[in-house]
């Protein structure tokens, strides 16, 4: 670019000076010295314009150079970067099938977590309904623990009863033994006044007809007007050891739910001979010393319960009901022997849990009679 400008400013010289020359020739011998001194430093310019030329072809050489191999590098980081694309591309895709993967799954989560929720609103219906029914239980429970203590409080009275009740028979008995005897004597008396009526009757009729062949006798007799025996037994009690004893009753009330050692009290009394059982303890009491006979039956749902006989509050047999498909009744029949004043009755041994007992068509019963 220099040389350029100094050949353009050498050349402008040229034409000044030879115009000069054309018109002042007094100054020729100057423009003569000064194209010299000017041609010699244009050939100093052209000697280093080489240079510098020859110089930037040696650095455009190693430029070219570098630039190929900096080409050879970007070349293999090219290639390089063509694997790597093509790994980046395979993992996109398999990225592309796990994201679609997962957007179903999402999916099928989302449609779980509906059911869910829906699962949950019904399970916190369920148990606004089962709070509900446990108020309703404690309630029934409380009214429950106050017929209980009504229940004891009667018992206690009847116990009082019974011991009233046993000493009137105590004395009864005693009474009825004095009656026996008195009955006895009387029977006796009543035999010997017939027979002695007949003999007087005899003797009248001897003294009549044949007074020489029988002999004479005077007898002083005083006749007693006792009552016939059956008369006399009307209106007073019948011996114990000719009355009957048999009782049946059953459940007027299903249990829901029910616990271990729970008495279960069959208070609806059909039939009570002897009346020795008692409907609303759902007790049995023995009379009299005995051989006693004693059947029972539960009828419960799905579930399974143990029952057991209880005397004087220890167990003497035991029976099951339950543990099918449906609801299903069972019991058992025990013989016992009793003395006067045993107590038997009903209660439960063991359950699963959600036993019921119902009380369907009078299945669920307690019964027993005296064998002797």
């Amino acid at each position: 670019m220099i040389y350029i400008i100094v050949v353009i400013v050498l050349c402008l010289i040229h034409l000044v000076g030879g115009q000069t020359l054309n018109s002042n020739g007094d100054i020729l011998d100057i423009n003569m010295d000064m194209i010299l001194d000017l041609q010699s430093r244009l050939a100093f310019l052209e000697r280093h314009q080489n240079e510098l030329d020859k110089q930037q072809k040696i650095d455009r050489i190693k430029q070219r150079q570098t630039d190929q191999l900096r080409i050879s590098d970007l070349e293999k980081q090219r290639q390089t970067d063509q694997l790597r694309i093509s790994d980046l591309e395979k993992q996109r895709q398999t990225d592309q099938l796990r994201i679609s993967d997962l957007e179903k799954q999402r999916q099928t989560d989302q449609l779980r977590i509906s059911d869910l929720e829906k699962q949950r609103q019904t399970d916190q219906l369920r148990i606004s309904d089962l709070e509900k029914q446990r108020q309703t239980d404690q309630l029934r429970i409380s009214d429950l623990e106050k017929q209980r203590q009504t229940d004891q409080l009667r018992i206690s009275d009847l116990e009082k009863q019974r011991q009233t009740d046993q000493l009137r028979i105590s004395d009864l008995e005693k009474q009825r033994q004095t009656d026996h005897r008195r009955i006895s004597d009387l029977g006796k008396r009543q035999r010997t006044d017939q027979r002695i009526s007949e003999l007087e009757i005899s003797g009248d009729y001897y003294q009549n007809d044949t007074e020489k062949t029988r002999p004479q006798f005077t007898t002083k007799t005083t006749i007693v007007n006792a009552p016939p025996l059956g008369r006399m037994n009307r209106g007073k009690r019948v011996s114990p050891s000719l009355q009957m004893v048999a009782f049946y009753a059953i459940l007027s009330h299903g249990y829901d739910p029910i616990t271990n050692t729970m008495d279960i009290h069959f208070d609806q009394v059909v039939t009570n001979l002897g009346d020795a059982y008692n409907g609303q303890a759902s007790v049995f009491t023995s009379p009299k010393n005995g051989v006693y006979v004693f059947t029972w039956m539960v009828h419960v749902n799905t579930r399974w319960v143990y029952t057991d006989l209880v005397k004087n509050g220890v167990t003497v047999g035991t029976g099951f009901a339950g543990d099918s498909d449906y609801s299903m009744a069972g019991g058992n029949t025990v013989v016992v022997q009793l003395n006067e004043g045993d107590t038997v009755w009903i209660r439960i041994a063991d359950h699963l849990s959600g036993t019921t007992i119902v009380h369907y068509r009078n299945v669920s019963s307690f019964s027993g009679f005296l064998l002797q």
